[in-house]
């Protein structure tokens, strides 16, 4: 089970507002023509024909400046989130704690996680331990959050759930290479959905989809030699 739908609707979202960025910054640059005037009449005419072609100079770079920094923005968009992946020598596998109530009922973070490193050592996934991810270009991780929320009345027979599964690597600004910092570079997002008390085993099933569809982009952006 996946959802693709925020990926895509972000990505949509970034274009149109990066077009419209384009749009009115090129509007404000045509815009700025100098309200004053020189004192003497007799230099109207140059004064104006200067200004056209200092404003014109402007609207040029500017269109320029605007044009690459769109290029880039497209070619970021358009990155697949599997070439994160690419060049990985295995993950970590890190489950967030869940609430009490759901651990007293019999499903643990230690099940998930022994789970996810069962499947990603079948499929022949490097699972690394926290200390060789710390020492790994990029230090990954791999992060399950299994979110559950109970039921007011009288649905409280039902769970809520929501279950993420993500990657995430250090990254750095384009602008400032030096600052790194952690970041979600891969996620897997099931949306939101409802299961019986005595029936928690299906939330296992749904991280094991999430952990599949990362083990499957994983293998092919890493396939075996």
């Amino acid at each position: 089970m996946e959802s693709n739908l925020r990926p895509r609707y972000f990505r949509v979202a970034a274009v149109s507002a990066a077009l419209l960025w384009v749009l009115v910054a090129a509007d404000a640059v045509y815009a700025q023509v100098p309200v004053t005037q020189p004192a003497s009449d007799n230099h109207d005419a140059k004064w104006y024909l200067d200004e056209a072609i200092k404003s014109n100079e402007k609207a040029k770079a500017s269109e320029e400046t605007q044009k690459a920094l769109l290029e880039k923005t497209l070619k970021a968009l358009n990155t697949k989130q599997s070439e994160t992946l690419r060049g990985l020598n295995g993950v970590p596998v890190v489950v967030a704690p869940l609430n009490d109530e759901i651990e007293k009922a019999g499903l643990t973070s230690a099940i998930i996680k022994q789970d996810a490193e069962l499947r990603l050592r079948r499929l022949g996934i490097n699972v690394l331990s926290v200390e060789e991810s710390v020492n790994a270009p990029g230090v990954p991780c791999l992060i399950i959050a299994v979110e559950v929320f109970p039921n007011p009345k009288p649905f409280e027979a039902l769970y809520v759930y929501h279950i993420r599964v993500n990657v995430t690597q250090l990254v750095s600004l384009e602008r400032h290479p030096k600052v790194t910092f952690s970041a979600v570079t891969w996620e897997s997002v099931s949306p939101y959905g409802t299961v019986g008390k005595d029936n928690l085993r299906h939330l296992r099933d749904v991280v094991a989809d999430g952990v599949d569809q990362f083990a499957n982009e994983y293998l092919a952006e890493n396939p075996k030699k």
